[in-house]
């Protein structure tokens, strides 16, 4: 699972704190430039790092999301698609 932060919440949270860019990045063992592609949306944050970064924020999980990717399952895509299918099939032999 990937995580996109929500700008506005990251960078209020992180002033409130009083924490630079770089003070947070070593705080997450990250370099400073990964954490402005982060802030700016260029990347994404492992969740593991996201439930870190909420913790030294103190911002609620849903709150610094603004998006949740999650990783393709691609056994349960070939069950979806093998029902579509079966269920075209179906209907092509009914009528």
């Amino acid at each position: 699972m990937k995580v996109i932060i929500n700008r506005d919440i990251f960078t209020g949270a992180r002033t409130a704190k009083h924490l630079t860019l770089e003070k947070l990045a070593k705080q997450l063992d990250v370099t400073h430039s990964f954490l402005s592609m982060v802030a700016n949306g260029k990347t994404t944050l492992s969740i593991e790092m996201f439930m870190q970064l909420t913790k030294i924020l103190e911002v609620p999980g849903k709150l610094l999301a603004k998006e949740i990717l999650l990783p393709k399952n691609t056994e349960v895509d070939k069950t979806i698609k093998e029902q579509k299918d079966h269920a075209a099939n179906t209907v092509e032999n009914a009528g």
